[in-house]
């Protein structure tokens, strides 16, 4: 992964905790996730997929099991 992919992730992180709080008083690694996986589902253009995708991956490998 390129230096520049990992701040267009953290970008994107900032981005959606951003919506989620003019929302709602906490933004958790869960709807965090919900939000990237809505946007995978409607998302047309290929390399914002792939950005998604990698983010998403991110987000989850940061996120500690319920279990």
């Amino acid at each position: 992964m390129h230096p520049h992919e990992k701040d267009i992730e953290q970008q994107i992180i900032t981005d959606i905790k951003a919506t989620l709080l003019a929302r709602k008083s906490m933004a958790t690694n869960k709807d965090i996730i919900l939000e990237l996986l809505l946007r995978l589902e409607t998302e047309q253009e290929i390399a914002k997929l792939d950005v998604y995708r990698s983010t998403l991956e991110r987000v989850v490998h940061a996120t500690p099991d319920d279990i």
